[in-house]
């Protein structure tokens, strides 16, 4: 569930996961939601989660970082005028080291 400048939130069974987000200078919104959701099944896809058994496996831990990279995503693409996302490379510098 994505809830603006309040982050987003993952919820499972067994647990609830939150990414905050960053303050940015929003340039356009347009395409941010696309983005975010392009960014965590990228995340989930990266990280071999993307599958049902993958999903009923996955960690809180897990989940707060695809989170946190689709949040990453979607800033990226408020920081420019129109639906232009960032590349991965520039969401995985975002990231932190885990």
């Amino acid at each position: 569930v994505t809830h603006g400048i309040k982050g987003s939130y993952w919820f499972a069974r067994e647990f609830k996961a939150v990414a905050p987000t960053n303050p940015i200078k929003v340039v356009d919104t347009i395409g941010a939601g696309d983005t975010f959701h392009a960014g965590l099944l990228a995340y989930l896809y990266r990280d071999s989660l993307l599958s049902r058994q993958g999903l009923q496996g996955i960690t809180p831990r897990q989940a707060e970082r695809a989170l946190t990279f689709a949040t990453h995503s979607a800033e990226g693409t408020c920081k420019k005028q129109g639906a232009d996302p960032p590349r991965i490379e520039e969401v995985l510098a975002l990231m932190p080291k885990t």
